[in-house]
């Protein structure tokens, strides 16, 4: 079984390829460039996990036109990655292998 760094890890980069596909569906591709910027990365504090989206900074204005990261998170593929996730996080813990 992956490690909770591995879940977390693959649960970052679904999101990642979530917004990028949105960006890409909604058409707001010109450069590029906001679109190549979009990274996720996940952090664990103790029993506390924040994905943080690092974007070039005007993904905050597209973002409230065109409500991507609504769209993303309220997405059943979403929803399906994050119930995943959390399920083998909390067979992992429940196991003791949260670092194996």
């Amino acid at each position: 079984m992956a490690s909770n760094k591995q879940i977390l890890d693959t649960l970052s980069l679904e999101l990642q390829k979530l917004i990028q596909a949105d960006i890409k569906k909604k058409d707001l591709i010109d450069t590029g460039a906001l679109f190549r910027s979009i990274k996720v990365t996940a952090k664990e504090q103790g029993s506390k996990v924040s994905l943080d989206i690092i974007a070039e900074d005007y993904f905050e204005f597209v973002d409230n036109s065109y409500h991507i990261l609504d769209d993303v998170t309220n997405s059943n593929q979403w929803q399906n990655a994050l119930e995943t996730a959390i399920s083998q996080i909390i067979e992992n813990n429940i196991k003791g292998n949260k670092n194996n």
